[in-house]
């Protein structure tokens, strides 16, 4: 039985971090775009846009190989940053 209840908590857990941020969103929404104007409100959506590529390239395990290879080169010699990453 405690695996059981176990189960249950955990679902419970899970399912809150799942559908809370979804919720908060639309809340949001709703505040964002009763008191912004149009072109504050495109600023917003920009912030959106780009988090939905980082989001993907995030996917892909660029974050995993970036902090490899820096943290091989940074032992290595003293390190700099490629003008690419910073864009």
């Amino acid at each position: 039985m405690s695996s059981l209840k176990r189960f249950f908590k955990d679902t419970i857990i899970y399912g809150i971090a799942a559908v809370l941020p979804r919720a908060i969103n639309i809340f949001l929404v709703k505040l964002h775009t009763s008191t912004l104007d149009a072109e504050k409100y495109a600023v917003n959506t920009d912030y959106y846009v780009y988090a939905a590529y980082l989001n993907a390239l995030l996917t892909f395990g660029m974050e995993t190989a970036f902090f490899r290879f820096f943290l091989r080169k940074k032992r290595k010699e003293k390190w700099s940053l490629h003008p690419l990453l910073v864009c």
